[in-house]
């Protein structure tokens, strides 16, 4: 679940205070007591997935990413620069990923304003460390970036490791020039 900062599974913002169940009850009442299926979530997420829940019609699975299973990074683009979320577009036809689409479908709130500040901040944070980083490469002082990433509370941290953001300044220059580092940061990001 959430572990010990009790933050929504999903907004990542707010204070979880509520469980979710994510198959919900009805007509998925043999999930109601399994714990693969209970998230801590706020009470503005609760509302709006649990009216906008759709599943794959041929599958029956949940088009809404599964917090726990899935890289949300796999359905969704993070913009570092504004801290917006989009459905991830896949070529040839340049149609927006379905999972990502319902997932902020059901889930506006990670367009609301106090969410994308969140995000924003922990992206200049993330980014405050990384420059302090390739500053100081080789000292104690490029440690401080290994706690940086431990502390992300946002999901940008793998965005960073895993997907394009590795490719953004400076975590492509601590890619090229600190290997070292750069493998600890990614080994970080698996944590959760």
């Amino acid at each position: 679940m959430a572990g010990t900062t009790e933050r929504c599974s999903y907004c990542s913002d707010s204070l979880g205070a509520t469980v979710d169940h994510f198959l919900p009850i009805t007509p998925h009442f043999e999930h109601t007591f399994d714990w693969r299926n209970l998230y801590w979530i706020c009470d503005n997420c609760n509302r709006r997935k649990s009216a906008k829940m759709t599943f794959d019609p041929a599958t029956g699975q949940p088009l809404v990413v599964r917090p726990d299973r899935e890289c949300p990074w796999d359905f969704l683009y993070l913009d570092t620069e504004t801290g917006v979320i989009t459905p991830r577009v896949h070529a040839p036809m340049f149609e927006p990923d379905r999972r990502g689409h319902e997932t902020l479908r059901a889930l506006p709130v990670l367009g609301f304003e106090p969410v994308l500040e969140g995000r924003r901040r922990e992206i200049r944070r993330l980014l405050g460390a990384g420059h302090r980083a390739l500053e100081t490469r080789g000292t104690d002082e490029a440690r401080a970036v290994i706690l940086a990433f431990k502390e992300e509370h946002h999901g940008v941290k793998s965005w960073i490791a895993h997907h394009e953001g590795s490719e953004e300044s400076p975590w492509r220059e601590i890619k090229a020039e600190s290997p070292r580092l750069w493998r600890r940061l990614v080994t970080t990001s698996l944590l959760d």
